[in-house]
């Protein structure tokens, strides 16, 4: 199911301009993967934009697409009180997305993809994709690729969350994370767990065995409260009260062990992307995207929101 085209590299940032006009002149496909910077216990401060690099990256692979890496600075929301958390409001969050979008249409990117592995990313997402959609008329994708892996029956390795070491068929705890830093060429960013193990507010409630590991059992009011919505969408925005209330299991004990869960983790991780047809879901984009042009905007443009973007871009590859 892999894309068999081979490119020096994938990653926009890493392109040059040339290899950028060669690939718009036989593909649009984008990826960006819109993550955040927060406190994480032992692991890195944007371990939650990586997980979505990762995913980007592999989905890539498949569709023939490019990935526009580094958006991470977005609204973080209960883990400010973590000194490492950059904060930046949703509304700022919402502005700056959607400014990048219009860019990237500009550019000639015609499918552009949006991948959340933060909950907040989810909100923003949303509200981005329909802004865009009334302002330009070019529908842009939503991707949170762990819902269409639940949906596509696709089954996540068995995990032990108390040992941070894979044994047999079972991952540890953190494998499958420190497999997308290997992904994404930086594993040695994951520190060992004979330096952070032992830190202060680095091991989660459930790693430290406490009775209350479910974090929001923490905050008053928010056990019934929770039960209104999901977690991506909270009834009612909150703040942490203690680091270990978003921190993280043991890490593997020495370097060698981290390098050894990445080559586990990054094997893992790849097998279960290949299980879906990511193309299919671009390819339902370009139908989407002929249909509002050749349908809906010759019978209601009248009436529709005006092009807020300047309309440069109307024709949709065949």
């Amino acid at each position: 199911m892999e894309n068999k085209i081979e490119m020096r590299t994938r990653i926009l940032t890493a392109m040059t301009n040339w290899e950028v006009e060669e690939y718009l002149k036989r593909n649009d496909i984008i990826l960006v993967p819109v993550g955040v910077q927060e406190m994480h216990g032992a692991m890195p401060l944007d371990v939650e934009y990586l997980m979505a690099e990762a995913n980007a990256r592999i989905i890539a692979e498949q569709v023939d697409g490019l990935v526009l890496p580094n958006l991470v600075y977005f609204s973080a929301g209960s883990t400010v009180i973590g000194r490492g958390t950059v904060y930046m409001s949703m509304e700022d969050s919402i502005k700056y997305i959607k400014s990048i979008c219009y860019s990237l249409i500009n550019q000639g990117f015609r499918r552009i993809a949006l991948l959340p592995a933060h909950g907040n990313s989810s909100i923003i997402i949303g509200a981005v994709v329909a802004d865009v959609f009334d302002e330009t008329k070019i529908p842009i994708m939503y991707l949170p690729v762990m819902e269409a892996l639940t949906r596509n029956k696709v089954n996540r390795p068995t995990t032990n969350l108390n040992s941070p070491l894979t044994e047999g068929d079972i991952l540890g705890c953190n494998t499958m994370v420190i497999g997308t830093y290997k992904i994404c060429g930086r594993i040695d960013d994951i520190p060992n767990g004979e330096y952070i193990n032992n830190k202060p507010g680095v091991l989660s409630r459930a790693a430290k065995g406490h009775q209350d590991a479910y974090v929001f059992e923490a905050i008053p009011g928010f056990e019934a409260l929770s039960e209104i919505t999901s977690f991506s969408y909270l009834p009612i925005a909150l703040y942490f009260s203690d680091p270990d209330q978003h921190g993280s299991g043991l890490m593997p004990w020495t370097k060698e062990d981290v390098y050894r869960e990445g080559e586990i983790g990054e094997k893992a991780f790849r097998e279960m992307m290949s299980k879906v047809d990511w193309k299919r879901y671009f390819d339902g984009v370009r139908e989407a995207d002929k249909f509002f042009q050749e349908v809906v905007l010759p019978k209601y443009g009248d009436v529709l929101p005006k092009n807020k973007f300047y309309p440069n871009i109307t024709n949709v590859k065949k």
